[in-house]
């Protein structure tokens, strides 16, 4: 049942409702990297790198609301089949034939196992670009935060060869 093959017409959007879609998604997401976040880190005793993973994944979720807002103003009625119909989640088609078959999926597989093995072998031109643009270069510090044996988070950190751990949202050892 695809609207464009029954012959109803999708409405496009003017050039002013794109643009106030993507400032509702884009311009909360720039607020909270270069507004909220220099506010928190100093106030709160939290990890600036965790911080920043929450108020993304805030930032994030805000996008899903308004992703939802939008497909429930455009689907009607709301159901599942309206949604695969404007969210086109059809199986994949031939071009020749218009034959939808699930098969078509599996020309993945191979694309997949290239893309895997060629970035395992092109370490090279990740260091002719850093010659190339320095500033780009992974910084010395990475942190990564697990869990230990009590389920709470422990941030282990390596900077210049030194690695440093501590746990429950405290700084540092």
């Amino acid at each position: 049942m695809e609207l464009q093959k029954l012959g109803v017409a999708v409405p496009q959007y003017s050039l002013m409702a794109i643009l106030g879609i993507w400032a509702s998604v884009a311009l909360p997401m720039g607020l909270i990297y270069w507004v909220v976040r220099p506010i928190l880190i100093p106030r709160v005793d939290i990890e600036p790198g965790f911080l920043y993973f929450i108020l993304i994944t805030l930032g994030l979720v805000w996008q899903g609301v308004v992703a939802y807002i939008i497909l429930r103003r455009e689907v009607k009625p709301f159901t599942w089949e309206g949604l695969k119909d404007r969210l086109w989640l059809y199986s994949p088609s031939n071009p020749k034939t218009s034959f939808r078959s699930k098969r078509l999926y599996l020309w993945t597989i191979p694309l997949i196992v290239f893309a895997n093995v060629a970035s395992a072998h092109i370490g090279w031109l990740n260091e002719l670009m850093l010659k190339a643009i320095p500033f780009q270069a992974a910084r010395q510090s990475v942190n990564f935060a697990l869990f230990d044996a009590n389920s709470n988070w422990l941030f282990i950190r390596y900077q210049k060869g030194d690695w440093k751990a501590g746990g429950n949202h405290v700084k540092y050892l």
